[in-house]
């Protein structure tokens, strides 16, 4: 699942893998496990009291890094060890999502794209798509956790036109409209995944 902040991709993830559970017996919703980003979190928060305000201070490139080696780490400790005991994940985020917020944020990706080039490819990514006005609106009106420093309209406004680039170029990612009710969309992607897995 994958998608700017706000789009719902957290949301879709539980949903979906509550409405395949039948089809897929032992499925589960996996979250990519931050080991390193916990220290540069931490780090952020001692120098600027916000856990998100490392960007510009903590350098792109290196957290960029930071967060391919925490997806290889989780790639090995969790997704290729599913897939040999043939458990179906629904990952909530892929290496697209970190490939594209990189970009976005000026990272030098090369050594980010090396290490993500070794996490184990999902068969399909879902792009939750939503406008970037309305994705920092959603962020506002969330009730669970503040809004963060770095959901900005500028910055979602750029994820998500690399997103749309991206996936435009790549056969294994399907877009669908995030635009509509919660149940909608949930469908939506149902019917994505019935197409293109057979379920």
């Amino acid at each position: 699942m994958s998608g700017i902040d706000g789009a719902g991709k957290s949301t879709q993830a539980r949903r979906v893998v509550e409405a395949l559970t039948p089809a897929y017996p032992g499925i589960r919703g996996v979250k990519t496990e931050f080991y390193g980003m916990y220290g540069v979190f931490e780090l952020a928060r001692t120098l600027t009291g916000d856990a998100r305000g490392y960007h510009p201070l903590i350098p792109a490139t290196l957290r960029e890094f930071v967060i391919a080696c925490d997806a290889l780490t989780f790639s090995e400790r969790v997704l290729r060890p599913a897939a040999e005991q043939g458990v179906a994940l629904v990952w909530d985020r892929s290496p697209l999502c970190y490939e594209v917020y990189g970009h976005c944020y000026g990272a030098d990706m090369t050594w980010p794209m090396k290490a993500l080039a070794q996490v184990r490819r999902p068969d399909l990514i879902v792009l939750v798509d939503l406008d970037a006005e309305l994705a920092v609106k959603r962020l506002a009106e969330r009730a669970e956790q503040p809004h963060q420093s770095d959901e900005d309209l500028d910055l979602l406004s750029r994820v998500r036109a690399r997103y749309l680039e991206r996936a435009s170029r790549r056969d294994d990612v399907e877009i669908v409209d995030g635009d509509r009710s919660t149940e909608e969309v949930t469908t939506a992607i149902l019917d994505v995944v019935a197409a293109r897995l057979g379920e």
